[in-house]
């Protein structure tokens, strides 16, 4: 508000100054018409002063709004993709857990199998059915082996999933607080 008055104090002393002079000194009507003339010409380059001292005002504050307005917005992005990645990163550790139990009790299920396939060659073997029982266990080992195979292949593939919806959430969430 200090801005406009400097303005104000001008236009009052030009305006005294011009009531000063019509008071002080005789004057005719064509010198009464200049003095009015003056007189609105001061009070229109005050008013056009004062329109464009607002007008500067206006603009800093819709300025300074857009500004907050923007840093909040980008504030609300970074927050929701943060928001997102650690949603992602959750719903994932909870698909895991899900599937390593599932995966045990089949492992267990699995486990049992081949321990009764084994347990049926030993005894074949002990009960004289050596063939039939070398087969069993020849059959059981090679059961085993690809098993276990798959489940390293399986574990493999599983990390290198891991590994690749990982590190673009981290990408994300450091870019973004580093940003912050």
């Amino acid at each position: 508000m200090f801005k406009f008055l400097p303005g104000i104090l001008l236009i009052q002393l030009a305006t005294s100054a011009l009531v000063f002079i019509l008071i002080k000194t005789p004057i005719e009507n064509f010198q009464i018409i200049a003095v009015a003339l003056l007189g609105l010409v001061i009070s229109l380059f005050g008013a056009f002063w004062f329109a464009s001292i607002a007008l500067n005002i206006h603009k800093d504050a819709l300025e300074k709004t857009k500004q907050a307005h923007a840093q909040e917005r980008e504030n609300l992005l970074v927050d929701t993709e943060r928001q997102k990645a650690e949603m992602l990163k959750q719903t994932h550790s909870q698909i895991v857990k899900e599937t390593n139990r599932a995966h045990a009790k089949a492992n267990l299920k699995v486990g049992a199998m081949f321990t009764a396939a084994v347990g049926a060659g030993a005894l074949m073997l002990f009960t004289q059915f050596i063939t039939v029982g070398l087969v069993m266990l020849a059959t059981t080992g090679g059961a085993l082996t690809g098993y276990l195979a798959r489940a390293r292949h399986d574990r493999i593939a599983k990390n290198v999933l891991q590994k690749q919806l990982e590190t673009p959430a981290q990408k994300m969430l450091e870019s973004k607080q580093s940003n912050s």
